[in-house]
């Protein structure tokens, strides 16, 4: 005779900040509740999870990368940042 014995795996997902090359925070989400996120690691104090923030940061490495790649000077790029931080203090 062959018993069948269910086993309950409980799969969680593991996630990472991305927001600066220097936060290690951690987090898992489980697949039962995927409305609850366990904290595992904080974040760094140089990491602010505020999407305003994350866009200026993408800005600026977006920035970053044109001047790396040759595509824009780095005065171009002076000018883009200063030009895009006078539009939102206006």
């Amino acid at each position: 005779m062959i018993e069948i014995q269910y086993i309950n795996i409980e799969i969680s997902f593991y996630l990472r900040c991305k927001n600066v090359a220097s936060c290690f925070a951690t987090a898992t989400l489980e697949t039962a509740n995927l409305d609850v996120i366990n904290p595992a690691n904080p974040h760094s104090a140089a990491c602010v999870p505020d999407p305003y923030a994350m866009g200026v940061a993408r800005l600026r490495d977006a920035l970053k990368h044109e001047i790396q790649t040759g595509r824009m000077s780095p005065r171009d790029a002076y000018t883009q940042l200063h030009y895009c931080s006078i539009r939102l203090v206006l």
